[in-house]
């Protein structure tokens, strides 16, 4: 009995997925004339693996391949010779994306109310989302940059960015903070008091403290402007009262690491 196949086996594959960071497997389905059809795989156009029986199983190994581009055929092969075939382009990426701008920095001091940003992150192929956890607890994701999330806390001690590549590749980034909620307190206040008459140049010296340490800033206001600033003890504030209003409105304010205030009551000074 004489057989006469002039129809090549017909191949498909319903694998979308064109990413890998590792090892996977096809399993394409082939319909011929024949029972007996071989479906081999190629990478680049080196053989991969092969099968001569449906179900097909055909394994793709990533481990110690190059990172990028590659052509990848299905080819179905009849006992006549006859065979048709399946191209694409998939690319292996086994590099976890970048993660180099985080605010808050690390160590930073932040009060109850921040946000979180990751500014600048990148990949390869594509960044799939972010998740953003504090002190273990899951707050949030975001798959559009700027990623970012508001947080309110008030015992936070650290945050860590998981960012997951469209391969699957994964970067965790974590940051230490320090939660300031209280605000710094003004002591050793000497200045005019209220309603005193003055000339000339006038200094205040204060002596603030803070729970997280030093007081970055402290400064004079005169009606509502800032006319002097003092950053380190001794803390010495000194303005021109000549250059004044007859009227002088006075506050001492003071700043913490966190952006926390505290701001005397206002007291009048009279120029002579």
């Amino acid at each position: 009995m004489v057989v006469v196949d002039n129809d090549r086996p017909v191949i498909k594959d319903s694998t979308t997925r064109l990413l890998f960071n590792a090892d996977a497997s096809f399993a394409p389905t082939v319909s011929d004339t024949s029972e007996r059809v071989r479906v081999d795989l190629l990478i680049d156009g080196e053989a991969e693996a092969s099968d001569p029986y449906a179900p097909y199983y055909l394994p793709f190994g990533v481990y110690g391949r190059r990172n990028g581009s590659h052509r990848l055929t299905l080819r179905a092969t009849d006992p006549f010779g006859q065979s048709s075939e399946i191209n694409r382009t998939v690319v292996v990426d086994t590099i976890a994306p970048a993660v180099t701008r985080l605010t808050p920095a690390h160590k930073a001091f932040v009060r109850g109310s921040f946000t979180v940003k990751a500014t600048k992150v990148s990949d390869a192929y594509g960044v799939a989302r972010v998740e953003l956890y504090v002190d273990g607890k899951y707050k949030g994701r975001d798959s559009t940059a700027p990623y970012s999330f508001k947080v309110t806390t008030k015992q936070a001690s650290w945050y860590r960015w998981d960012v997951l590549d469209k391969a699957g590749n994964y970067a965790g980034i974590e940051r230490h903070i320090f939660v300031d909620t209280q605000a710094p307190k003004i002591r050793n206040l000497k200045a005019p008091k209220n309603k005193a008459r003055v000339h000339g140049k006038v200094s205040v010296t204060l002596w603030p403290d803070d729970d997280f340490g030093v007081v970055p800033r402290a400064e004079l206001l005169v009606n509502g402007k800032v006319v002097a600033k003092a950053t380190k003890f001794p803390y010495r504030l000194s303005v021109d009262t000549g250059k004044q209003k007859k009227t002088m409105k006075v506050r001492i304010r003071v700043y913490d690491k966190a952006g926390n205030s505290a701001t005397t009551k206002t007291r009048i000074w009279y120029r002579r």
